[in-house]
């Protein structure tokens, strides 16, 4: 499941932390340090720790993001210049991951992470602010913001990648579609998902990844030889939209078996320039004893 260390022994750091974001295109600069409790006190000593990284929806890191667990086991951990964190966990159990910066979207918890439990280091992709798909992460317990077509429809199921749901894709044929709205901004756009493949003949059986505005269609093939979740992205290409249609379709190829494709955390939006780490110089200077 997800990869966690027990401790050993404990080392005491302080980073600073220097992080230029694009947000509203200026350069804005902010530091962290340690920072006690909300109490004042330092922060407990822990028994477990769990690794991670949040990154965006164009793969580029997060820096000084929040990440949480659930239940409450130890404090809060912030994101470094390459999105990593560390989340020191005061007991073993089954948590729940959050992760939250306010130059990106909202992104549902990260269920059913185990601690201690060995696996790969969990890893959170905040969607873009102003995200333009509408229930991207399917969350809403339906599927009414999405055209629905093929011969099997797309189905929300359990095991997503985020939050409670996912859909699947399967049978011979099966389409999930979206018109989607035009941007609030000129800005580049990205088209980002998560996937995960059910296929038992990844070579004959396809899932095409469509945008259309009607006169330009790009198209893209997801591959699906990995196993687990996979996050795939593209930016959309200049001079198309602003209204555009998303269109994901399963096709089973063949004499192959039963199989398919399961989604979640889909959108499309601005995104954001990751973290420049900066090198600043301590000086100190000693003044005459009065």
């Amino acid at each position: 499941m997800r990869q966690v260390s027990r401790l050993v022994g404990i080392a005491a750091t302080v980073t600073i932390l220097v992080a230029l974001m694009a947000g509203s295109g200026k350069g804005a600069v902010r530091s962290q340090a340690w920072q006690p409790n909300g109490d004042g006190h330092a922060p407990s000593v822990n028994g477990y720790a769990l690794p991670g990284r949040v990154l965006g929806h164009r793969d580029q890191p997060v820096p000084v993001a929040r990440v949480s667990a659930l239940p409450v086991s130890g404090d809060p951990a912030l994101t470094g210049p390459g999105g990593e964190f560390t989340l020191y966990l005061n007991e073993g159990g089954n948590y729940s991951l959050l992760a939250w910066q306010p130059n990106f979207g909202p992104l549902p918890p990260m269920k059913d992470v185990l601690v201690p439990e060995p696996g790969s280091p969990p890893t959170l992709f905040l969607p873009p602010a102003g995200d333009r798909i509408a229930d991207g992460g399917l969350e809403a317990g339906d599927l009414s913001a999405w055209h629905l077509s093929g011969q099997t429809l797309p189905a929300l199921v359990a095991g997503s990648h985020t939050g409670d749901w996912a859909v699947r894709l399967g049978g011979v044929t099966s389409v999930l579609a979206q018109d989607v709205d035009p941007p609030g901004s000129a800005a580049a756009q990205t088209l980002s998902l998560l996937y995960r493949s059910e296929t038992l003949d990844p070579a004959d059986d396809r899932v095409a990844v469509t945008l259309s505005d009607g006169v330009l269609t790009a198209t893209h093939t997801l591959p699906l030889t990995e196993s687990g979740w996979v996050h795939a992205w593209w930016d959309v290409p200049q001079g198309m939209g602003p209204a555009l249609t998303l269109r994901v379709e399963w096709r089973l190829g063949p004499g192959a078996g039963p199989g398919g494709v399961v989604l979640d955390e889909l959108s499309l939006g601005t995104a954001i320039r990751g973290a420049v780490p900066a090198y600043l110089p301590l000086a100190t200077r000693s003044r005459p004893a009065p």
